[in-house]
């Protein structure tokens, strides 16, 4: 693309539900974080505030799917709807209290094949609840390897590889306690072995989760920052590219 910066704007598939995601930023620059403006996208009609740094960007729109959301969606008619891109879950690990459990999304092939068959941009995420450095390099080669498996080069994503990081299962959840140096290690660890297969990083984590959990600062400049904000505007003052 012409233009280095896009800002993108996603859905849940299955409710509908959106806000906007700003993707293609890897430098965060005070001078030109000024000059909000409103953006209401195709799923919605919602207004939302965009952050006025990425105000000569192209917004195009995407939604978040796995396998909570039905095989039978009609891709084609998410493309006509105004979905541009997807980014898809394909691997997850579980969320007790029990030893690592790594699992492949069931749908991931079908939806995968269903996008890139309608034109809809595809990237994939992987659901972590990596408590240690070596967990997360575990769910890395677990990803690519399902990837490689089903003949997903590099080249054949459009968007990032995300480590979907986030608390799951309350007190009894794996990531309970987990201290804001060991989530940030983890996460590096993990975009580092995501980058040494050759596919790009990068970070999916709620405004919360960003904030008081990990260092983004740690991160490399070309580790994509996803922030979940659920709200009519992002509140994250760092260097995320998506919301």
């Amino acid at each position: 693309m012409k233009n280095s910066r896009t800002k993108y704007a996603k859905t849940a598939l299955a409710l509908l539900l959106s806000v906007c995601m700003l993707a293609g930023v890897t430098a965060f620059d005070d001078s030109v974080y000024a000059g909000n403006f409103s953006y209401k996208g195709p799923f919605r009609s919602t207004n939302y505030t965009i952050n006025g740094r990425f105000s000569d960007n192209l917004i195009v729109n995407g939604i978040d799917v796995s396998a909570w959301q039905s095989d039978k969606s009609d891709w084609v008619a998410a493309k006509a709807g105004g979905t541009d891109f997807a980014i898809l879950r394909v691997t997850y690990t579980n969320y007790g209290p029990s030893t690592l459990k790594l699992n492949h999304d069931g749908d991931f092939a079908t939806f995968y094949n269903r996008a890139k068959a309608a034109g809809v941009m595809t990237g994939v995420y992987v659901f972590s609840q990596a408590t240690s450095t070596s967990e997360a390099v575990q769910e890395a080669d677990f990803a690519v390897r399902r990837l490689q498996a089903l003949g997903i080069g590099p080249k054949d994503l459009n968007l990032p590889v995300y480590m979907d990081y986030e608390f799951s299962g309350g007190i009894l959840g794996r990531m309970h306690g987990i201290s804001k140096i060991t989530a940030t290690n983890s996460a590096v660890a993990f975009c580092n072995r995501i980058k040494s297969y050759g596919y790009t990083p990068g970070i999916y984590a709620n405004l919360s989760f960003c904030n008081n959990q990990l260092d983004l600062s740690r991160f490399a400049p070309d580790v994509d920052i996803w922030c979940a904000q659920y709200n009519t505007s992002c509140g994250l003052g760092q260097n995320y590219s998506k919301w």
